[in-house]
């Protein structure tokens, strides 16, 4: 996870141009770019506070839901654009094990 946030720290123009490829607009993808890493940094920190440890569970739950209908939505309509899931150096396509994953 911590190399995940690394990455999209790195390279937020990557990272904004794997949410245009999942259908999010291009004005969006590039604010949200660079304040997705934090977030997910902030929800890790949080996990490890007792007393904020669910309420981060339920944002990182929901989070991922985001990113699991994101990749299920892409296959439905045939689309596989590539991702950097969990910080992959070499983004890959999404396949349905990718979906299965996230869900899980």
């Amino acid at each position: 996870m911590a190399f995940s946030i690394y990455l999209k720290l790195r390279d937020a123009s990557s990272t904004a141009q794997t949410m245009v490829d999942f259908g999010v607009s291009q004005p969006v993808a590039r604010q949200a770019a660079p304040l997705l890493p934090w977030l997910e940094l902030v929800l890790a920190t949080l996990l490890l506070v007792p007393g904020l440890a669910w309420p981060a569970a339920l944002v990182t739950t929901a989070l991922m839901a985001i990113f699991t209908i994101a990749v299920s939505v892409a296959l439905v309509r045939g689309q596989r654009p590539n991702c950097n899931c969990f910080g992959q150096v070499r983004a890959r396509p999404i396949t349905t094990l990718t979906a299965v994953r996230d869900a899980l």
